[in-house]
């Protein structure tokens, strides 16, 4: 070891034996104890005192004393500062109070009152012996009453003893029982008459579907003379094997009118079967029947015995269901029906005809102003001029055009309906008979909208009049040419002669 390790290694000691020298010797506890002349601690006080009745403190809580008295004087020091600052803001001028605001100063100053203990108890609820006697449940059940015809019609009728009030109120109960009663029947009668009615027609329809309907050859038809023999077709047979009244059938293709027609040749003939059906049974969609006026097909001992009307006139209900003639309100309220069921297939007993639709329209049954048209009781027509002015009353009626012609000698067919556009409002839908060699469709694909309807009166209480008499019109029949104004018109046959 060099004298540089050796003089290092003794600094070393030197600082160490100083450091060791400087450090304070703790005394024991007993000996500082009797330095100063105190009792040593009992064993059960873990902290101790002295005998002089001063705590023992512990280094640690000697720091926290220390540390309490800095904060103590620190505190001291400020109480002076935070009073000069109060005195100052005291000294300064204060804004005077509200009213309101005194009011609350005031409330806040008084104190909270405190409820006494005599408060507390009468807030308390009270428990009432005889209350708790008399809610108690009764151990003893009541006994049932005897059940009492007498009893229940006391409660409904009026009894002897009842007081006015009363008397009246159980003559008011009963007669809603009544009203109820009658209007429950009343609907549950009509809905399963409409049931009862479907039902026959469904099964009335679907054997007609078997038999074979020849249409007849419109060339073989003698309008104006009564024909020398005419056959029963099945269909005529099974018919009038149901009701001797049966007078044929008729369909429209592609919609619901598909029925079988009666006719009651009497007085009543036009209200016997307004609410019976086919089988003579009360219905309220009854049947569809023609006038009791009209003569078709009537054929005695295989003869024809008169001719046939020249404009047929069949009536039927309009039923909600479509049924009947429910479904001919889609010619008026859809613009392309037409177009899609122009055709009408009428059958007598004997032959089938097939119509086409060349106007449809509505009427006042009770009109008796200038658009007056009872068209229903027009069945035959005495001159050619009568024909004219019938079918071109309703070509001005008519709401939709079309490209059908109507010539003096064509069998006419008028189906009626009520309409739901006024109380008294019928819609009447026309055809005529297919004639030979025609295409049964011309002129039915020409259907327009008509500009200028021809309405009844009452119409036009709601409605603004917009008929134009002298509007266009091309009229059914001979074409008239205009001569000078001093001669009168002449028809085109005329020109030619």
């Amino acid at each position: 070891m060099s004298n540089k390790d050796e003089e290092l290694l003794e600094s070393i000691l030197r600082e160490t034996e100083g450091r060791h020298a400087q450090r304070p010797v703790q005394q024991p506890a007993e000996q500082s104890r009797e330095q100063y002349g105190a009792e040593p601690a009992s064993a059960s006080e873990p902290g101790g005192t002295f005998s002089d009745g001063t705590e023992q403190v512990q280094p640690a809580e000697q720091s926290a004393a220390s540390a309490q008295q800095q904060e103590s004087s620190q505190t001291q020091t400020e109480e002076p500062a935070e009073q000069a600052v109060s005195e100052a803001e005291a000294l300064e001028p204060q804004p005077e109070m509200t009213g309101t605001a005194k009011q609350e100063a005031a409330q806040e100053a008084v104190p909270e009152a405190k409820p006494d203990a005599q408060t507390a108890q009468t807030d308390q609820p009270r428990t009432d012996k005889k209350t708790k006697a008399q809610g108690a449940p009764n151990k003893t059940k009541p006994k049932r009453k005897k059940f009492s015809y007498k009893d229940v019609l006391r409660g409904l009728f009026p009894w002897k003893g009842d007081s006015g009030l009363e008397v009246t109120r159980k003559i008011v109960f009963l007669i809603s029982v009544i009203a109820f009663s009658v209007c429950l029947e009343l609907i549950s009668s009509y809905y399963w008459g409409l049931h009862q009615s479907k039902k026959l027609y469904d099964q009335l329809q679907r054997e007609i579907e078997q038999i074979s309907l020849d249409t007849v050859d419109p060339t073989k038809i003698q309008q104006g003379s009564v024909s020398e023999t005419m056959e029963l077709s099945e269909l005529g047979e099974r018919l009038l094997a149901q009701n001797a009244d049966a007078v044929g059938y008729i369909s429209i293709p592609g919609t619901k009118v598909n029925y079988p027609i009666v006719q009651r040749r009497s007085d009543d003939g036009n209200d016997y079967y307004l609410y019976r059906n086919f089988n003579g049974e009360h219905s309220d969609a009854g049947v569809l029947y023609l006038d009791y006026r009209n003569n078709f097909d009537r054929v005695e001992n295989g003869k024809r015995v008169c001719d046939n009307s020249t404009n047929l006139v069949v009536y039927g209900h309009n039923m909600d269901n479509l049924s009947m003639f429910g479904s001919l309100k889609n010619y008026r309220n859809d613009w392309g029906y037409y177009s899609k069921h122009p055709l009408i297939t009428l059958c007598s007993n004997y032959q089938t005809y097939t119509y086409k639709i060349f106007g449809f329209f509505i009427i006042d049954a009770e009109d008796e102003s200038e658009t007056k048209f009872d068209c229903w009781n027009t069945l035959n027509f005495s001159s050619e001029e009568e024909f004219y002015d019938y079918v071109n009353n309703v070509k001005r009626r008519a709401l939709q055009t079309n490209g059908v012609d109507v010539q003096y000698g064509d069998q006419l067919l008028t189906l009626f309906t009520c309409s739901g556009i006024f109380d008294e409002a019928r819609l009447i839908v026309m055809a005529r008979m297919v004639r030979p060699d025609e295409d049964p469709y011309a002129g039915t694909q020409e259907s327009q909208q008509n500009p200028n309807v021809l309405w009844p009166t009452i119409y036009y209480r709601w409605n603004k009049n917009n008929y134009d008499p002298d509007a266009e019109f091309v009229p059914y029949g001979p074409v008239t040419t205009t001569g000078d104004d001093n001669e009168p018109a002449e028809t085109t046959e005329e020109a030619d002669e």
